[in-house]
């Protein structure tokens, strides 16, 4: 999904990530784009974990981290996201509301997904499913990552 370069929305993306780096401290920047894709097993450089990634996820479409306009902005960006549709999105039911940030880092299989998802219930629930292959050449695999979201969710109770 391609955003326009608007000064609006240039704020908000760095409202968001300023976020994400200053107050919460979770994002260590150790290279620029597309140099951050590059990962390996032994190497933590600008790396997070699910649980902290997800923490921030929560604080900056539930918690006050944006002013209300920006963090609508933010969940109207996620839920016109596409690129997620065959993880979270496909773990899902059909009749919830998901919003997600996909990641594909291209080596090892990765396969990364951050989501806000609302069950029919209205009460969100936040996910963080990051997966990798051992084999550096090997494919990323979506359906563990929906797979993963089923299981979340029905062990939050939300699915039967």
């Amino acid at each position: 999904m391609r955003y326009p370069h608007t000064r609006r929305n240039r704020t908000v993306l760095a409202s968001a990530t300023l976020a994400v780096i200053s107050l919460f401290g979770t994002l260590f920047g150790a290279r620029w784009e597309t140099e951050l894709n590059e990962w390996s097993p032994d190497n933590d450089r600008d790396t997070t974990m699910p649980a902290l990634i997800g923490r921030d996820l929560a604080k900056l479409t539930t918690g006050d981290a944006l002013a209300e306009p920006d963090r609508a902005r933010l969940i109207g960006w996620l839920r016109a996201n596409t690129t997620g549709d065959r993880r979270i999105r496909a773990g899902l039911p059909k009749d919830w509301t998901v919003g997600d940030k996909t990641g594909t880092p291209g080596a090892y299989g990765g396969a990364h997904d951050i989501a806000i998802a609302w069950p029919p219930s209205g009460a969100s629930l936040i996910m963080a499913i990051y997966t990798d292959r051992r084999a550096l050449d090997a494919a990323s695999d979506d359906s563990a990552v929906a797979d993963t979201a089923t299981i979340l969710a029905r062990g939050m109770g939300e699915m039967s």
